[in-house]
């Protein structure tokens, strides 16, 4: 009578996590990613029409994008939104049965930004955000460097191995499981959700 028991509970347990994954998988591609435009391009088409501008078509203008172009370049809100976007952060979603959306801390040298994702919409805003699901911390070099890059993808998770870039999980694995945590910590590491982990105390 105990080994059908436990059997019984065995084929139970496997067949919940079956489903628990075939649900997850199903949920999560429903939110499609948002085509939005690398902020960096539209901040250097803005000063190549300058150039044009203050040239009059007489002075070629000047398309390098040398150091003093960077140090221009203010970071914002759209910055990180394209970032997360990029990374597949429109694919999280709230566990099921639960209004807990997923939540993104970004921390560019002194400057906070925190993501909130509803439906597949990355909403960022300046500040710290409470219960946060993860901590991106990173420079506003490697952030300018990532845009510029040909696979941002490759680039950060180039940044994470060289330690310019750290993520910091704060919620428990099953909260960040339920979310779909588990891709976007892939791109943004190149490693499985098992690898290294660097736990956050809140």
């Amino acid at each position: 009578m105990v080994k059908k028991l436990l059997i019984f509970g065995i084929v139970f347990l496997l067949i919940a996590v079956f489903f628990t994954i075939i649900y997850l998988n199903f949920f999560h591609s429903f939110n499609k990613k948002n085509e939005i435009e690398n902020p960096l391009t539209a901040f250097q088409d803005q000063q190549l029409a300058t150039q044009q501008s203050t040239s009059n078509g007489t002075t070629p203008p000047n398309t390098e994008n040398d150091e003093s172009q960077n140090e221009e370049i203010v970071i914002d809100e759209s910055y990180i939104s394209y970032i997360l976007n990029e990374l597949g952060a429109f694919k999280l979603s709230n566990p099921p049965l639960s209004s807990d959306t997923p939540k993104i801390e970004t921390q560019v040298g002194e400057l906070i930004f925190n993501s909130e994702i509803v439906n597949g919409n990355i909403i960022t805003e300046k500040g710290y955000v409470e219960n946060e699901d993860i901590r991106i911390i990173t420079t506003r070099e490697e952030v300018i460097n990532a845009l510029q890059s040909t696979n941002l993808k490759i680039y950060i998770q180039g940044s994470v191995a060289s330690g310019k870039t750290t993520l910091v999980l704060i919620s428990s694995y099953k909260t960040l499981f339920y979310k779909g945590y588990l891709n976007l910590y892939k791109d943004i590491t190149g490693q499985s959700f098992t690898g290294a982990i660097i736990r956050g105390i809140k």
